[in-house]
């Protein structure tokens, strides 16, 4: 929707020149063809991964809203991303998209405490200004989530992360996402320079464990995520507190820690994961076949020996694509499919369909 971002968060891996928050401007597609790229879309609209769709520019200009007219004409199912709270002002139309299941809004959020924030995102509205938005769009019947990210190992104690997700929970989040720091070449130093500034920094010990001074950065653009011992230990605690909270639980760095399969509203059309996957086949009560499993399909999900057999041979006998266009044939032993640039498509048709109990 626009280039730049006015919040300019200390920790974006996407952030351009130390003036970058100062530059905020509309992307240059007009209605005509953003309206076109929507209806050609397949799956959920994402927005607000790399540019809040709710900074200040977006009040005048009405792009986020102009999206949101158009997804519900399209029936389009859409997911929206903010660190901010214009969004209540779109909720007539947000509205009426979750009365038809198409619309999640995710309040993005790192800690309670207002003066860390002021510190790493100083142009975002304060923690309990976004809490009290999300709870006065969850109490019109739309679906409200949160996501953790950067989860800063240290930066909170497990009380905090306790606090801080029942926080959630009485704003009427419906599950919790989480993802670990990530850091980037350019801007790392001055992030290090600020979190030190961070009086109320819990444990900076696990923070250094994790990310050390002579942390390795790879390329320009790469992201390293710090060290798997303390990248999982603080994601256990988050998951830790979504559990006391009742709350489920999407650990986007550590998938293995995610508590649940997302099913329902909007998750209806997203892709398949690797949980939804395994949550698919292990209720078929098949019988474990013994073709070979290509590592790292489910790496980081790490399932036992017998369900990496099951879905390898459910994906190769085409039983995970049959009754659609992606059927394939057996050629020389081995399942072909007809069209491969189709397949994460059928993907999604087939295992959302069949998960809630239809036939593809």
């Amino acid at each position: 929707m626009y280039q730049g971002c006015q919040f300019s968060c200390a920790y974006c891996l996407y952030r351009g020149p130390s003036d970058y928050g100062a530059h905020v401007r509309p992307m240059t597609a007009g209605p005509v063809s953003l309206d076109r790229a929507v209806s050609q879309l397949d799956g959920i609209v994402d927005i607000g991964a790399t540019t809040d769709p709710y900074q200040a520019i977006e009040e005048q200009q009405e792009r986020t809203r102009e999206l949101l007219r158009q997804v519900l004409a399209d029936e389009q199912p859409i997911f929206l991303l903010t660190r901010g709270t214009l969004v209540e002002r779109d909720a007539d139309l947000l509205v009426r998209l979750a009365e038809r299941g198409l619309v999640e809004v995710c309040f993005s959020l790192i800690t309670l405490d207002p003066y860390t924030t002021d510190v790493l995102e100083g142009r975002t509205p304060p923690p309990l200004e976004r809490l009290a938005a999300a709870r006065r769009l969850a109490d019109r019947g739309i679906p409200v989530s949160f996501h953790v990210a950067p989860l800063i190992p240290g930066l909170d104690s497990e009380a905090g992360l306790r606090d801080l997700v029942e926080a959630m929970a009485r704003a009427g989040a419906q599950h919790v996402f989480g993802a670990v720091l990530g850091a980037r070449p350019g801007f790392w130093p001055t992030l290090l320079g600020l979190l030190d500034r961070v009086a109320h920094f819990h444990d900076r010990a696990l923070f250094r464990a994790g990310y050390p001074d002579d942390l390795e950065l790879r390329g320009q653009d790469g992201a390293v995520i710090g060290s798997a011992e303390v990248v999982t230990t603080c994601s256990k605690q988050l998951r830790a507190a979504c559990d006391a909270a009742g709350l489920p639980f999407v650990s986007e760095t550590v998938p293995g820690l995610t508590s649940t399969v997302l099913s329902s509203g909007i998750y209806r059309w997203k892709m398949p994961t690797v949980h939804d996957m395994a949550d698919w086949v292990s209720n078929q009560r098949r019988g474990i076949t013994h073709h070979a499993f290509e590592e790292g399909f489910y790496r980081a999900f790490a399932p036992d020996e017998a369900l990496r057999a099951l879905v390898a041979g459910l994906w190769r006998d085409g039983t995970l694509f049959a009754n659609t266009s992606l059927a394939g044939q057996i050629i020389d032993g081995q399942m072909t499919y007809a069209d491969t640039g189709r397949l994460h498509v059928e993907a999604m048709r087939t295992l959302t369909v069949r998960r809630n109990g239809g036939v593809a």
